[in-house]
């Protein structure tokens, strides 16, 4: 019998190798069969069969079981067909075989590669069998359950194992994939074990305790416990939750119910990482799972409740469901228990859920409100969000009103929080203003919401971009003003002032600039509200500036650029007096505040900071009960540094560097204090600066430098005349005293020379010294710096020796340092003699054989800072002497060696670092004129374009603005621009068109380079008109250049980009300022530039307008309207009807710009000898396809053309108004035009007639857009004497007729009207005037084009007025909005109401867009959470972002596929997609993917391509795919007229469903019918046998999905 098994095995194995096909009655009716052959022929054999086959089973190697796969089962079914009880030793060999099978499940599967379902089959079906040997011998229940215990502990040692490995392994990335082997090896013996363990629990005979007993034993549990804890794969923990004994477990005892509860906790409260996310899934999958017996645990468990609140916004949408589910669950089990009374009074509640019988209306009400809200958020639409937001006020207002009841605000927060995160920005837009404008969330929100909720939503940079930034800001602003009304009492307010400042500090290192700025302002404006009561909110006290303030000040603030730093300082400064708390309020606070602030700022604002230091002197001398209290700390502090004086030797860098800072800091202080407090602080200062005992630091020293260089007023300095002068000669003497003096750690020795330049400097500065006394030390100087020159060293020490030449150059910046007395103080032979000294010295690093080895690590430490402060301060030096020279006309020897110095000076630049290269690239740009222009008015453009490359490379190294500004001054040199090179030649112009491609891309991230570069350049132009030509494509791009971009804008944090501060030079070794000093900043810097491009297109404009009346320029501007008519027609080259842009796209502002440039030339090319060339050319743009505002700004161009060119109307305008089959919009152009010019005197009475009669004929045109033009033109003119004095009298009396009709018939009138509103015939003003207030303001408002193109009135005026090179912010914006308030007064009735109407229909837009659905306006009155609201279709291409996999993959759709590969025209193809994606089918079948690009199908899908399915299938490959899909168990549908066809009302739609579309004329071809299972025809009425295809699709769609509607 075996026999025959095997050959039945063998052809099975070999005839069929179906994977679906279940042999069970195979196997069974094979193996009866041929018993009943046995038993006929051999009855007596068939117990020796038994051992036979056991000897036959063992026989088959565990390698060979898949060839044995039939072999196998059909022996082990004999065996138990044959088995009964009384064969107990077989059967518990065969036992022993399948355990041990069991137990190398894993190296089954892992050798099964390709077949594991075979092996998954086998085992299963070895796990049925052990089941029917054990209940046959139930003596083997024991042998199993010893089996199943040992099993589940080798695989709780194995997952341990496990786990160790991928600890060690985590940092390699490459070894997670044999542990996962594993893991998935031991979740199949781990499935097996459960599945013998639960048939085994099954077995319900009463004699079998052992069954029960290990059931709930706790040695099971703690195993199954142990695993569960240490699984390390999700399958595993998903196998002990769902097909263990645990829920048993968990049913019988409190103590496995607390376990599990402990374990699920855990789990899911692990970190939300990648790795950690299935732990945490599983986790409330345990929680969700056995919920029905941990229910009561949980309840009164707070952490499950601080879990549960945590996890209900987690990015996890599945976590966010069971959250759903266990809350759902708890909620409903408190309403059942609410029966009796007495268990819900036993419950332990926490302070996050609480439930009681009497209020159990109120709270159903609000955790209705809860999840209505909640799931709403689960939505990406925001038509669907935003109505269900509006209930967050209704339970905003229960909350408030029902305090009594306990509701705990964190589920509140999770909704708020939600919202503010939710997928879809426009959503997180639309709540965060909705919560912002509501008055309810102002009045009911707490003061936490504000800290922990909003500020972070605020935090969101795409907030502040598009539509939204002007109302957040606004809102914003609105919202903390009423919610800081609300509050009562001061206390509250300060804790409210308090948590802003807080919330500064905590995110000072992401939080966005302009919310950075709101906040400050917000600050502002509330503390000056109540500034009007007096009130001061003591907000500021010594914690919260220690924590707060000095974070914000010296970290947030100095990340921003120029602007936005004034505007911080300024809303601090203003609101310190009312922020105070003076009562805990310390000296050195006060000091520490006041030293945050740039050096430029205490100059801008001195009446500010001295209104605030008499303000807290005046708080702090009531508080103290003093009269001088700030006065008495500061004489304690004189007191104190002067009996703690330090010798030289006994100090270190960090102790100098701290006693100097806190000087700087103190020295500030002094300043701001009264006149005779300040005179009697500095006189005792300046008495002991000068110590007898020269080895020990003065710390008055430290404090004298500080006030000299701080004073900002000349009135200080006055106050100190005769004290200064006295100290004067002290002073000179202690310098050369103190020249000699050797110091053993010689950055002590730096540092204290910087303080000692720094009061030679404020005492030149003030002209208090004597000048006798001063040549003196200066011919020390001058010999000193001789006897290094002349290489003779200070000392042997080599280290010493280069640190004395260091301070050699600190004396002489000492005495160089300030320029505004240098000429009176010194000759410029003496100026020049030091140039040459300091250019001639240098420092070099000794090398470590001439050091000690103390030496060896001060050089390794400290050279490179040493290096770069002493070129720093020699640059500076000599940056002040090349601008006292140059200034004062004493260039003689300056440019006899500029040469030279250039080539020492551009080495430096290549050494340097950020540290020290400005002022370097500073002396450079004072030099290069001379240097690099030879006598015969040639640039030596080798010298030029090294130069520019090595500056160039250190401002890309700064990464600051200032750096970027610096090269554009430095590098657009007027002087060196006007050269006009030798022709044919790569000239240095060459090199500065590549430096203006360069920076115009570093314009994207530092904002307003662009318009300073443009502002330098137009100074050059203006000055040469040779070289304009040079630069005509930089021209064109400046007229264009600006924010063009409306798809894949490029994001860039500008916070990346800094500017330093100009601020004293307080440390040697810690000092990243730019300027010294203020004049260098005047003399050097730039200016605060706008940001906006578009000032640089005015600037650019303003250019054209100014050279336009110029002779020299005459050539030129003609050239430039070639080149810019030109550049239109390259972008039109390619482009056909189909793919007309749309308002607002890249190309249409780009010709918006292009035609208005040209509108503002063609006053200037009037009479130009080839004025005819320009008529070609502009009836070649009248060809192109165009919007109409830009038709407008053509029009324009030609009307101002021709007005002066009679000849050009005859011979170019006139032949299109001839042209019967002329376009449409070609047609109605020439009629405007046309029209407007018969108004014009300059044109002949021949030219007239022949225009107006042209203009007459079209009143009967057929095309109604020229029909109402032509008639518009007519009817206006009659209003006017022209028609009386140029026509016929016979033409003229019909003419009065018509305007009879006109004006009587009532349709032709309104018609009329609102074709003279937009023609602009209401004024005599001309509309089609070239002025740039027309041209830039009115029009742009009139079209309603996007913000970018409008430039308000007053910013030409502004920029002709002034001629200004470099802009300040503040300035230019107050100065233009009153330029341009005059203009806009003075513009005639009709154009304001032109602009006005515009405007307020751009608000509606934006409000509609801003909103982006309007939801129904009624709140919703039933707080169920099945109450209805209605929707509005969304359209998808305002919706900002969602990750499209992400949103796709999530979505459930229709099982129905609509293949569209027949489908050629665009409009039908477009049409079927945006209604497969509104009824959202499982996909579309498209011939060619490349129609996405089509901008007609992109009009028409509104981006519905995004969201749905979208396959290609060529017609090439489409039976194949149909073929794919009925094998996937699609039904295959065509829409077609057919014998066989059935009536679309008549037919029942299988689930998955495949549907066919045909060509739009052909239908469907012979042959794919023949593939189809079904034809479906639309039953039609009518007389057309036929439908659109788009058409047939959506109506068949929406039946499928009516059908499964109504399931």
């Amino acid at each position: 019998m075996i026999r025959e098994i095997e050959i039945f095995a063998k052809s099975l194995q070999s005839t069929n190798k179906n994977q679906n096909v279940d042999y069970s009655d195979i196997y069974n009716s094979f193996i009866e069969s041929t018993k009943i052959n046995i038993s006929e022929n051999e009855s007596t054999s068939i117990n020796i069969d038994l051992s036979l086959i056991i000897k036959r089973l063992n026989s088959i190697e565990h390698g060979q079981l898949l060839d044995n796969y039939h072999l196998f089962q059909l022996l082990c079914l004999l065996f138990k067909s044959i088995d009964n009880s009384s064969n107990t030793t077989f059967s518990e060999q065969l036992l022993d075989l399948y355990f041990k099978l069991v137990s190398e499940s894993n190296d089954l599967i892992t050798q099964s590669n390709n077949s594991q379902y075979k092996i998954q089959n086998l085992l299963d079906f070895i796990v049925d069998n052990i089941i029917s040997l054990v209940f046959i011998h139930s003596t083997f229940i024991p042998k199993l359950i010893k089996f199943c215990q040992d099993s589940l502990l080798t695989l709780s040692v194995d997952i341990k194992y496990i786990n160790a490995q991928v600890q060690q392994q985590q940092p390699n990335t490459n070894t997670p994939s044999t542990t996962s082997n594993t893991n998935n090896n031991n979740n199949v013996y781990l499935h097996l074990i459960f599945s013998l363990l639960n048939r085994l629990f099954k077995y319900n005979q009463n004699d079998q305790k052992s069954i029960a007993e290990y059931r709930e034993s706790n040695e099971l549990y703690s195993i199954l416990m142990d695993i569960l804890k240490n699984a390390n794969s999700t399958e595993s923990r998903q196998s002990i939750i769902t097909k263990s004994p645990l829920g048993y477990l968990v049913s019988v005892s409190d103590q496995y119910r607390e376990g599990v509860k402990s374990v699920a906790l855990e789990l899911a409260n692990c970190d939300a990482s990648v790795i950690n996310s299935d732990l945490k899934n599983d986790g409330f999958k345990i929680l969700s799972s056995f919920f029905n017996h941990l229910s009561m645990t949980l309840i009164g468990d707070l952490n499950f409740w601080v879990l549960l609140t945590g996890a209900f916004n987690d990015q996890d949408q599945l976590i966010r469901k069971r959250c759903n589910y266990l809350l759902k669950k708890i909620i409903k089990l408190c309403i059942d228990m609410e029966d009796g009374s007495s268990t819900l009074e036993t419950v332990q509640w926490t302070v996050y859920f609480r439930w009681c019988k009497p209020h159990s209306k109120h709270y159903q009400k609000l955790w209705n409100l809860f999840f209505l809200i909640n799931e709403a958020l689960e939505d990406f639409a925001a038509h669907i969000v935003m109505p269900v937001w509006k209930e967050m006020e209704n339970m905003l207002v229960s909350l408030d009103t029902e305090k009594s009841i306990p509701f705990h605000w964190k589920w509140v927060d999770i909704l708020f929080v939600k919202g503010f995160s939710h997928q879809n920005t426009a959503v997180i837009k639309g709540l965060v203003l909705e919560t912002l404008n509501s008055k309810v969330c102002q009045q009911h929100l707490p003061m936490s919401f504000i800290g922990t909720t909003l500020t972070p939503c605020l935090n969101n940079s795409f907030l502040y971009k598009g539509i939204t930034e002007q109302p957040v800001f606004t809102s914003t602003l609105m919202f903390y003003q009423n919610f800081f009304e609300k509050l009562e009492g001061v206390d509250k307010k300060v804790m409210f002032l308090q948590s802003i400042f807080q919330s500064i500090a905590d995110y000072t290192s992401n939080m966005y600039r302009f919310l950075f700025v709101n906040l400050l302002k917000i600050v502002q404006v509330l503390v000056q509200e109540s500034n009007k009561e007096e009130v001061v909110y003591p907000v500021l006290n010594n914690d919260m500036i220690q924590n707060a303030l000095t974070v914000l000040l010296e970290t947030t603030i100095t990340r921003y650029h120029s602007t936005l730093k004034a505007t911080c300082y300024k809303y601090l400064i203003t609101s310190l007096p009312y922020l105070m708390d003076y009562g805990n309020l310390s000296f050195q606070n006060i000091s520490m505040i006041l030293n945050s602030f740039p050096l430029t700022f205490h100059h801008k604002y001195n009446a500010l900071f001295s209104k605030w230091i008499s303000n807290t002197n005046r708080n702090l001398n009531r508080i103290h009960n003093s009269d001088q209290w700030i006065f008495n700390q500061l004489r304690q502090y004189l007191s104190d540094q002067q009996s703690n004086l330090k010798s030289i030797d006994s100090i270190d860098k960090d102790q100098i560097i701290s006693m100097k800072t806190s000087s700087m800091k103190v020295s500030k202080l002094i300043i701001y204090m009264e006149d005779n407090d300040f005179k009697t602080l500095t006189t005792e200062i300046i008495q002991q600066s000068i110590n007898p005992n020269s080895t020990y630091i003065n710390s008055n020293i430290l404090l004298l430098s500080g006030i000299l260089m701080n004073i900002s007023t000349n009135q200080k300095s006055k106050l100190l005349t005769d004290q200064l002068f006295n100290f004067s000669k002290p002073f000179l003497d202690l310098l050369k005293l103190s020249l000699d003096l050797n110091l053993k750690d010689l950055t002590v020795l730096l540092e204290f020379e910087e303080n000692l330049y720094l009061i030679m400097s404020g005492l030149l500065k003030n002209l208090t010294v004597d000048k006798d006394q001063l040549k003196s030390y200066f011919k020390l100087i001058i010999d000193r710096l001789q006897q290094l020159k002349d290489g003779k060293e200070y000392t042997e020490n080599q280290l010493t020796s280069q640190i004395y030449k260091v301070v050699l150059v600190q004396r002489v910046h000492g005495l160089f340092r300030d320029r505004v007395n240098l000429m009176n103080l010194f000759t410029a032979q003496e100026m020049e003699m030091v140039i040459d000294y300091l250019l001639s010295i240098d420092i070099k690093k000794p090398v470590n054989s001439d050091m000690s080895d103390q030496e060896i690590v001060f050089a390794k430490n400290q050279w490179g800072h040493i290096n770069s402060y002493y070129l720093k301060i020699k640059a500076m030096t000599l940056r002040n002497i090349f601008t006292t020279l140059i200034q004062n006309n004493h260039v003689t020897g300056l440019s006899m060696k500029s040469r030279e110095y250039i080539e020492i000076l551009k080495e430096y630049v290549g050494s340097s670092n950020i540290f020290c290269s400005l002022p370097l690239i500073h002396c450079l740009s004072l030099l290069l004129p001379m240097g690099v222009i030879t006598k015969d008015r040639v640039v030596d453009k080798d010298l030029f374009e090294q130069i520019l490359s090595y500056c160039w490379n250190s401002v890309l190294d700064s990464n600051s603005t200032h750096f970027y500004g610096t090269f554009v001054n430095f590098a657009f040199n007027v002087e060196i621009m006007s050269v006009v090179p030798p022709e044919n030649e790569y000239d240095h112009h060459a090199i500065l068109k590549f430096y203006i491609k360069e920076l115009l891309k570093k314009n994207e991230s530092v904002p307003g380079l662009s318009n300073l570069m443009y502002a330098k350049l137009i100074r050059s132009w203006k000055s040469s008109p040779e070289i304009c030509d040079w630069y005509m494509e930089e021209i064109v791009q400046a007229l264009i250049y600006g924010p063009l971009r409306k798809e894949h804008v490029i994001e860039v944090n500008i916070d990346d980009f800094y500017e330093p501060n100009v601020s004293l030079p307080q440390t040697v070794f810690q000092n990243n300022d730019v300027y010294d000093t203020i004049q260098d900043d005047e003399e050097f810097g730039f200016g605060t530039i706008p940001f906006a491009e578009t000032y640089g297109r005015a600037l650019a404009v303003q250019f054209i307008s100014d050279i336009g009346p110029l002779n020299q320029f005459k050539e030129f501007l003609y050239r430039l309207v070639v080149r810019i008519l030109n550049e239109t027609f390259v972008m039109d080259k390619h482009q056909q009807r189909k793919n007309e842009y749309i308002i607002g796209t890249q190309t249409h502002r780009i010709k918006i710009r292009l035609w208005q440039a040209l509108c503002v030339l063609s006053n200037f090319i009037l009479e130009h000898d080839n004025i005819v060339e320009i008529g070609d050319l502009f009836v070649k743009a009248f060809y192109m396809f165009n919007l109409p505002s830009v038709r407008r700004f053509i029009n324009i161009f030609i009307i101002n053309i021709m007005r002066v060119n009679n000849s050009i109307i005859v011979s170019h305008l006139v032949p299109l108004l001839d042209d019967i089959d002329l376009r449409g919009d070609i047609l109605t152009s020439s009629v405007m035009v046309a029209g407007y010019l018969i108004y014009k005197e300059t044109i002949s009475k021949e030219v007239f007639t022949g225009l107006f009669t042209r203009i007459l004929t079209l009143c009967a045109s057929g095309h109604i857009v020229v029909k109402a033009v032509a008639c518009s033109m007519v009817s206006n003119l009659l209003t006017t004497d022209i028609p009386q004095k140029r026509l016929d009298p016979a033409l003229f009396e019909y003419l009065k007729n018509l305007d009879y009709f006109f004006k009587n018939n009532t349709p032709t009138q309104k018609t009329l009207e609102r074709q003279r509103l937009m023609l602009g015939f209401q004024s005599e003003t001309d509309i089609n005037s070239t002025d740039l207030t027309n041209l830039f303001y009115v029009l742009p408002k009139i079209d309603s084009l996007p913000i970018t193109e409008v430039i308000l009135p007053g910013v030409f005026e502004f920029i002709q007025k002034c001629k200004i090179q470099t802009f300040d912010q503040s300035t230019l914006k107050d100065q233009y909005m009153e330029i341009g308030k005059q203009i806009l007064d003075k513009q005639p009735q009709y154009i304001k109401d032109m602009v006005e109407s515009a405007e307020r229909e751009q608000e509606e837009e934006a409000k509609k867009q801003e909103q982006m659905d309007q939801y129904i306006s009624t709140a919703v009155q039933v707080p169920e959470i099945t109450a209805g609201y209605q929707k509005k279709i969304q359209p998808w291409a305002e919706i900002e972002s969602e990750s499209k996999e992400t949103y796709l993959a999530k979505k459930s759709r229709q099982s129905i596929i609509i293949v569209a590969t027949f489908i050629d025209k665009i409009p039908n193809l477009a049409g079927l997609i945006r209604t497969s994606e509104i009824f959202n089918i499982e996909g579309i079948v498209v011939g060619d993917m490349s129609i996405y690009q089509d901008k007609i199908f992109q009009q028409i899908t509104v981006s519905a391509e995004r969201w749905l399915p979208v396959e290609e299938v060529t017609e090439q490959n489409l039976k194949e795919y149909l073929m794919s899909k009925k094998d996937e168990g699609y039904s295959l549908l065509g829409v077609e007229q057919t014998s066989t066809s059935v009536q679309l009302n008549q037919f029942q739609f299988p689930k998955k469903s495949v549907l066919l579309l045909g060509k739009e004329k052909e239908g469907i071809p012979t042959e794919y019918i023949n593939l189809l299972d079904k034809c479906v025809e639309i039953p039609q009425l009518g007389v057309t046998r036929s439908l659109n295809v788009h058409v047939s699709g959506s109506i068949t769609i929406w039946e499928y999905t009516k059908q499964n509607l109504n399931k």
